[in-house]
């Protein structure tokens, strides 16, 4: 009686096991063909955004990346680039990139040219753009400024170039006396010729046009030659006299007034008492006095003589020419 009890014991033990097993294998099988799912508090659906390497964290009600982009007024221009796609799911905690494509003007060569870029440095735009720089270029703003939009790109080619110019020298121009060449007589003793220095330039052209001119180096190739005049000083006298000269005021200059000889005949007078001599012009008649042989002008006989005095001891002599 005992061991029965035990036995419809045990079948009751096994039968309950089996219900429990059974009924959580039907509730596995069940959740696993119709999943239940979990409703998610879209008040706590936060997301990252990377907008152009600025981070911000907003809350959002979007279900998909493009309802965000329109929630939050976030348009996308022709070339923007967003990830995860806009087609995408929100999920909490997911980073949305957004990268926009920089307008900006690179003016160069006379020309100018619209690009639009992901660029983040000058010179990356350059290189987009195909843009080569040669060392002397001139470029604004400098090649590793970041770029912002609607900036411009002004780009200033430098070029240099040596050139060689030939500069005249003037001669110089030397006059002497010549005691061999007859008074009055002038003539080249040495011809001038103008000398040639070369000169070496560093010339500086900005976009074609001359900016600097400077001197490098400076070279005579050829001396310039003196030119030389001479004076002849030789006199040849011909009659000579001695007597007393007056003066007069009449021209200023050196000339005196005479009956023997024609006008414009040439006469050194010598002053008897110091040695000084004067040559003097005949332009007038006179002296129209028999004790005189000379009536010089007044310039001339104060450069021989004391106008005090009135009259002097000369001698006259006719330069023949």
């Amino acid at each position: 009686m005992i061991k029965q009890i035990k036995i419809k014991k045990v079948i009751q033990i096994i039968a309950i096991s089996l219900i429990i097993v059974g009924g959580c294998l039907h509730y596995a099988i069940k959740l696993y063909y119709n999943p239940v799912i979990a409703p998610i508090d879209q008040r706590m659906n936060f997301v990252t955004v990377n907008y152009d390497n600025h981070y911000f964290k907003a809350h959002t009600l979007a279900k998909t990346v493009g309802d965000f982009l329109e929630e939050q007024g976030l348009s996308l221009e022709e070339g923007d680039c967003v990830f995860p796609n806009v087609k995408n799911q929100l999920v909490p905690g997911t980073l949305i990139t957004i990268r926009r494509q920089i307008p900006m003007t690179i003016k160069v060569d006379d020309r100018e040219i619209a690009i639009r870029t992901f660029a983040e440095t000058i010179n990356e735009v350059l290189v987009e753009a195909d843009v080569t720089l040669n060392h002397l270029d001139k470029i604004k703003p400098g090649k590793l400024t970041r770029t912002t939009r609607n900036s411009e790109i002004v780009i200033t080619r430098i070029n240099e170039e040596e050139i060689t110019e030939e500069e005249r020298i003037d001669f110089k121009v030397i006059e002497k006396d010549d005691s061999k060449l007859k008074w009055r007589r002038t003539k080249i003793g040495q011809v001038g010729e103008a000398g040639v220095r070369e000169n070496t330039y560093l010339i500086t052209y900005a976009n074609g046009k001359q900016v600097s001119k400077v001197k490098l180096s400076s070279e005579i190739i050829k001396k310039p030659v003196t030119k030389i005049i001479l004076h002849g000083t030789k006199i040849e006298i011909g009659e000579s006299y001695k007597g007393r000269a007056s003066w007069y005021s009449h021209t200023g200059t050196m000339a005196c007034a005479s009956l023997k000889h024609p006008f414009g005949t040439w006469l050194r007078v010598t002053n008897m008492a110091n040695g000084k001599n004067v040559i003097v012009q005949v332009n007038d008649r006179g002296p129209f006095s028999e004790d005189k042989i000379i009536d010089l002008d007044k310039t001339a006989f104060a450069k021989i003589g004391n106008l005090a005095q009135g009259v002097m001891r000369v001698k006259v002599e006719e330069i023949l020419e």
